[in-house]
């Protein structure tokens, strides 16, 4: 298991929603009842954390964070020219382990938002004329290294899945080791392949490994509309809102980190 996701993991789930809300409703508690003269200042920061994981969890809040992570604009496959050098990197999203219905083959299958990436990456490549670079490991340690899955995928697709990168787990492992790989073909123009908010730091790191990058971001779905639709239901907590609250919160963690490391170098 790698020391870097795992530690990463860890930070991520105690300081946001649902985890840091709840942590600190926790503790509020834990004042009110250990110190009655502290009751009512742990009122108020209960209900603050209780008010908090709600909007954490709305569409409403998932889509002003989301809209702050300074999406690319898509590529339009319908207006692609085919390229004669290059390569569309695919970067993983997650894994779904103990997957019975793969029995035989690992237990191992795509998450949702690896599938949505792995299938923009496989229509991208086919419109582009351009191989395909797979890369993300398997962190937990265990199970079929993400990038084979996906490279299976693409290959299913009926895409050229040229490199498989299956050793990283984190964004900058992404780049650090599949640099390397495109170097070695002569390769220095990309087309990046991840979600819409994940990509400026995906392409800080890419470009931190003297790549030329062409964003190629996905998993769009109305998020950053001016007028989405949803209404009232919008402010109404929901799974999904609070995924993409999260997947925000988790880019400007990393964005800041990766800010601060380069400052200091």
């Amino acid at each position: 298991m790698s020391t870097h996701w795992l530690l990463s993991t860890l930070v991520v789930t105690l300081l946001l929603p649902p985890g840091g809300p709840l942590v600190l409703a926790l503790l509020a508690g834990m004042v009110a009842w250990r110190m009655p003269r502290r009751r009512r200042p742990a009122g108020w920061v209960l209900g603050i954390a209780l008010i908090v994981a709600w909007l954490a969890a709305t569409p409403w809040c998932g889509r002003l964070l989301a809209s702050w992570t300074h999406p690319a604009q898509p590529v339009r496959l319908d207006a692609l020219q085919p390229h004669g050098e290059g390569a569309v990197v695919l970067l993983g999203g997650s894994r779904k382990l103990a997957a019975r219905e793969y029995a035989g083959q690992g237990e191992t299958a795509l998450s949702g938002l690896s599938l949505e990436r792995t299938v923009y990456a496989a229509r991208l490549a086919h419109a582009a004329r351009l191989p395909v670079l797979a890369t993300g490991g398997a962190p937990e340690g265990r199970g079929v290294p993400e990038a084979e899955l996906m490279g299976r995928l693409v290959a299913d697709l009926g895409q050229d899945a040229r490199w498989i990168e299956a050793r990283s787990a984190t964004t900058e492992e992404n780049a650090a080791f599949s640099a390397p790989m495109l170097r070695a073909a002569g390769i220095q123009r990309i087309y990046l392949v991840t979600h819409y908010w994940h990509m400026a730091r995906a392409r800080r790191y890419f470009e931190g490994q003297g790549l030329i990058v062409t964003p190629a971001p996905c998993g769009w779905g109305g998020e950053l509309e001016e007028r989405p639709a949803g209404g009232i239901l919008s402010l109404l907590p929901r799974t999904d809102g609070l995924a993409l609250t999260r997947s925000a919160l988790r880019e400007a963690l990393g964005q800041l980190w990766l800010s601060m490391r380069q400052g200091i170098r």
